[in-house]
């Protein structure tokens, strides 16, 4: 689930807009495990999961969120893969260098539409597979780290 939370008392704090800078994630008190995925001067968008995702449903949509432009709809489980859909018609985009950067790590396999494709609103884009061992949170997060300093790895550009 996202989440936009009012921060109250944020007098200095500046926008965020990559993971490298983030003043504004000591103001604010994320629950239910969630990640700041994206911060304002005065409003903080968090990703939090359900209590009953699996291990690597979770590990999954954490990768596509960190992964996916403003181009795409906010990923889904669909029979355990990851699914990324276009969030309106345009030009498929996707990052190859870090795509090749991502698939270097072990048990990890995005599968996407050709690159430069025409895609329309809603159509399926892009999957991951996750082959981790419940315990690769150290893998888990070099994957998102990766994928947030290529940011956006996959993206839909309007036409």
């Amino acid at each position: 689930m996202i989440d936009i939370i009012r921060v109250q008392n944020v007098t200095g704090a500046s926008p965020v807009h990559d993971c490298d800078h983030i003043p504004i994630s000591n103001c604010v008190d994320v629950k239910g495990g969630g990640c700041i995925i994206n911060a304002g001067t005065g409003h903080v968008c968090v990703l939090s999961f359900d209590d009953g995702l699996a291990g690597n449903d979770d590990a999954g949509l954490r990768i596509a969120v960190a992964a996916a432009g403003s181009g795409i709809l906010m990923p889904e489980i669909e029979d355990g893969v990851v699914s990324m859909r276009a969030a309106h018609g345009g030009q498929l985009r996707v990052d190859k260098k870090a795509l090749a950067a991502i698939h270097s790590q072990v048990g990890i396999r995005i599968n996407f539409l050709a690159l430069e494709q025409a895609v329309v609103k809603n159509q399926l884009v892009a999957e991951i597979w996750l082959e981790l061992a419940q315990g690769a949170e150290g893998t888990i997060s070099r994957i998102e780290d990766l994928c947030r300093r290529y940011r956006p790895v996959i993206d839909v550009r309007p036409c």
